[in-house]
């Protein structure tokens, strides 16, 4: 007990290490990236946000959508060209270097 009362600001600096570590680590398990298609015929937002929102609310996908292409409305045209955001895992982009890497 009394090592922990001399020491505790080493662990309290620790704590905080770890705490900060795993901050970075979840920002980095994520990037938003996007992807750009061309609308063909029979594509709506909802449609495409049940191909692409994977966990994340459809609505919340869909305004997504509108905002990052300044639509003013949920209606789209075939031939129109749509960015779209997309999470691009870390974890996926080291494995695709590694694998990359292995060909070699």
């Amino acid at each position: 007990m009394a090592f922990l009362k001399n020491n505790s600001y080493i662990i309290l600096v620790f704590i905080i290490c770890i705490v900060f570590t795993m901050m970075g680590v979840a920002k980095y398990g994520k990037e938003q990236t996007y992807g750009e298609i061309v609308i063909t015929e029979g594509d709506t937002l909802w449609g495409l946000a049940v191909r692409h929102a994977d966990n994340e609310s459809k609505e919340e996908w869909i305004e997504k959508v509108k905002q990052l292409n300044d639509l003013s409305s949920d209606t789209i045209q075939m031939g129109e060209s749509l960015l779209l955001p997309t999470i691009e895992r870390a974890e996926k982009q080291l494995l695709d270097v590694q694998l990359a890497s292995d060909d070699q």
